[in-house]
């Protein structure tokens, strides 16, 4: 399959993606790979000949080559598939912010059907995508110590951790850190606690 996805690349993307279709739509029929029972070179090497449809524009373009039927092959299935695999998004989303156009652009890839809640919200002025970030998959976390009260340092860093999670549709984990267990008081917790829902945290 490598070498027949490499020899492909001479062909326009309309031939390549006539191609793979018709020889994937025979050899999926019964299976989910391309070869044995996980993510390979091969599925790699196809789903490049495809054009790497892993963003929705792309996707949309194989769809518009193959026509209204398409969604309903075996060939479509493999390629939503591979496309959702963490590590195709992850290499997508690296791809992207590697290739914007300029310092002050910001790129992010734009996975899934619209509709799909894999929109994300537009960015807030000021804050920068997490470069490498796929929805879903963010966990950020946020350690005070109850040694003290909550500062505004403190409130900086959970409200920045919180939007992060909220955006890219993960989630934040807040865990009391017991570095100095000699200063630490159940009065600091229940403190940071009711200060975190006054600030409209939800851990």
């Amino acid at each position: 399959y490598v070498d027949y996805a490499t020899s492909l690349s001479k062909f326009s993307l309309a031939r390549r993606v006539r191609a793979v279709s018709s020889t994937l739509n025979a050899a999926l029929a019964g299976r989910t790979y391309a070869v044995g029972t996980a993510l390979t070179l091969a599925d790699l090497a196809l789903f490049a000949s495809l054009g790497f449809p892993s963003q929705r524009a792309d996707q949309q373009a194989v769809l518009d080559v193959l026509g209204a039927d398409a969604a309903a092959t075996p060939t479509y299935r493999w390629m939503t598939m591979v496309a959702a695999h963490p590590a195709v998004r992850e290499a997508t989303q690296l791809a992207v912010g590697i290739t914007q156009l300029s310092a002050t652009e910001t790129a992010e890839a734009v996975f899934g059907p619209a509709g799909t809640g894999a929109d994300l919200d537009p960015l807030v002025s000021g804050m920068s995508p997490l470069q490498g970030a796929t929805p879903g998959a963010v966990c950020t976390r946020f350690p005070p110590e109850p040694s003290g009260y909550l500062h505004i340092g403190h409130a900086k860093a959970v409200l920045m951790n919180e939007y992060y999670a909220r955006r890219y549709k993960g989630r934040l984990i807040a865990r009391f850190d017991d570095t100095n267990p000699s200063k630490e008081k159940e009065e600091f917790q229940s403190s940071i606690l009711e200060d975190l829902g006054k600030l409209g945290v939800k851990p």
